[in-house]
């Protein structure tokens, strides 16, 4: 168990630590459950740091905190993606007790209450499971994906809730370039940066306005920070001058791949074009027991570039273990679905 009063988010490079207090989050845990508990330390990755909830010599619940990278939508869009799940499809999600996202709480920090998911997590065992055992949980997997695919909206960009705890809408998308992705640090320390960028933040109501955001994004974050942006290419003028070239092809590309037409042969524009899409769908984020757990963090209402009509035609019954692992390979790491994450 951790003994400290506070703790401490690090980073990579020259990015300042960020810290909350341990003891006053242990605090407001302990007042939601109306009774003393301990927080001892479970995980820590890049998003987030993780904590059993020790109630009366238990532990059924854990209390996520999230790194400041992304300020409230961060937080709130996974709230909402997890209970839309729950109430739209027989995915496995644990259930949210209460969560805090406003990061000027006593605690000093963001984060969410939720029931603690038995078993553990899919790459620590994939290598011991047998043929059979390793074809149902990729068939299992595949099934949730599908269903979770198989949600449509009518616009791009990220889950949030609405007037009602069972209403939901799309709002603007929680992503990069928004904020680094690999350790989950801001990338450029200027509030008004996070500001400005809003407006590309959807949400989005057609393809080539989602598919551009991330390039118009860039564009913008290169002519107002471009010493910034040059020492991330180590000082290259001629980097920085051919990158802002291929971002300029890019938006045009845009307009007309895929835009709002079939992006293959025999294929239909859907009403609602959008699905979910899991932007950190990994093995390690799926939890192996008599039941399977997602991660839902950035998951986002994203282009439908395949029918759902073609998975149906999936069998795995004559499937090789080589082909499999090709199989879990498209379906369990290259997501346009849904998945948690810590």
């Amino acid at each position: 168990m951790e003994k400290d009063t506070d703790s401490i988010f690090s980073y990579d490079g020259e990015a300042e630590s960020d810290s909350f207090s341990l003891s006053l989050l242990t605090a407001a845990v302990a007042e939601y459950f109306q009774t003393p508990c301990q927080l001892v330390k479970l995980a820590e990755g890049c998003f987030h740091k993780v904590y059993d909830v020790v109630r009366n010599g238990t532990v059924d619940a854990v209390v996520r905190v999230a790194r400041p990278a992304f300020p409230k939508d961060k937080l709130e869009s996974e709230v909402a993606t997890i209970r839309y799940l729950a109430l739209h499809t027989s995915v496995p999600v644990p259930r949210i007790y209460s969560w805090n996202s406003d990061a000027s709480n006593p605690a000093g920090i963001e984060y969410m209450i939720m029931e603690k998911v038995s078993g553990v997590p899919a790459d620590s065992v994939l290598e011991s499971l047998s043929g059979d055992a390793f074809k149902r949980l990729v068939a299992e997997v595949a099934a949730y994906y599908y269903e979770i695919f198989s949600l449509r909206f009518e616009q791009a960009g990220s889950l949030y809730h609405s007037s009602t705890p069972d209403k939901f809408s799309v709002g603007p998308i929680v992503s990069t370039p928004f904020y680094r992705a690999l350790d989950g640090s801001v990338r450029i320390d200027d509030a008004s940066l996070l500001s400005a960028l809003s407006c590309f933040r959807g949400p989005f109501s057609t393809v080539s306005d989602y598919v551009s955001s991330w390039a118009r994004a860039e564009s913008y974050i290169v002519s107002q920070y471009p010493l910034t942006i040059l020492s991330e290419l180590d000082g290259s003028h001629e980097r920085l001058r051919r990158g802002q070239q291929v971002l300029e092809i890019l938006e045009e590309l845009c307009e007309i791949y895929p835009g709002d037409t079939s992006v293959y042969e025999g294929a239909t524009t859907p009403t609602q074009r959008f699905s979910l899409r899991l932007d950190d769908f990994r093995l390690s984020n799926v939890m192996v027991s008599s039941q399977y757990s997602f991660d839902f963090e950035k998951t986002t209402a994203a282009v439908c570039l395949r029918s759902t009509r073609d998975l149906e035609k999936l069998s795995l019954s004559s499937i090789s273990r080589a082909q499999l692992s090709l199989l879990c390979g498209i379906v369990l790491w290259r997501p346009t679905g849904f998945c948690p994450r810590i």
